[in-house]
């Protein structure tokens, strides 16, 4: 893996792990209930999948699909465990934020490490150009 993948990663990985804790101080950042209670409530739930699938990509060269069941597997079973050993809260709304994040790393990925991707393939040109003085 190229230098800059693995910074690319390491950015990715510290973009889950400050999600999870700007959801921590969300009602001191918040003054509006609704969103503070989200945040709290879901925002870590997206991001820590996503900076896990990260952690994962650092780590091994396993296709993204295997990344992604291992991730939403780890995830599923944290909250599963809470379901049946009575212990936290299980609410189902947490396994479609842990899906989110894990789709929203897929995307990044993708945009992020496809081979020969330019600047040119993601940004649309203009349909006129400019006059040139």
């Amino acid at each position: 893996m190229k230098l800059r993948d693995k910074l690319v990663n390491g950015l990715y990985i510290g973009i889950g792990a400050v999600g999870a804790l700007h959801s921590a101080a969300a009602y001191q950042i918040y003054e509006n209930k609704a969103v503070a209670d989200f945040m709290n409530g879901y925002q870590h739930d997206i991001t820590l999948p996503f900076g896990v699938y990260f952690a994962m990509r650092l780590s091994d060269s396993s296709k993204p699909g295997m990344r992604a069941v291992f991730c939403l597997g780890l995830f599923y079973t944290a909250e599963l465990i809470q379901k049946f050993a009575d212990i936290g809260t299980f609410d189902l709304k947490d396994l479609l934020a842990y899906t989110t994040g894990t789709a929203l790393a897929i995307g990044v990925e993708r945009l992020s490490f496809t081979k020969n991707r330019t600047l040119d393939d993601i940004v649309v040109k203009p349909v006129v150009e400019p006059n040139q003085s």
